[in-house]
């Protein structure tokens, strides 16, 4: 089985597009990481779509978290997947 790696509050730098590939810069984590990664999607319309996505996410500097497993790589929005429930209790 593939180790996972999960990194908490990352964010955007930079998102560029080349053909079917975006490129996207990011930094940050308490591990304070910079690095790049390259995502492909061959449909235009998702291509489109995920960089309006990105380049909103960079624009807002929302935190992210990077979860990676073998060659599987994502960035997820967690305040907006579980929203208040991330709220602390007290």
């Amino acid at each position: 089985m593939d180790e996972i790696e999960i990194l908490q509050d990352v964010v955007v730098f930079e998102v560029v597009t080349s053909g079917k590939d975006v490129h996207v810069d990011v930094y940050g984590s308490a591990s304070n990481v910079c690095g790049s990664i390259r995502f492909t999607f061959v449909d235009p319309a998702e291509r489109r779509a995920k960089v309006r996505m990105l380049r909103g996410w960079r624009d807002a500097q929302t935190p992210l978290t990077y979860v990676s497993t073998g060659s599987t790589i994502a960035l997820q929005n967690d305040a907006a997947t579980f929203g208040t429930h991330l709220d602390p209790i007290g």
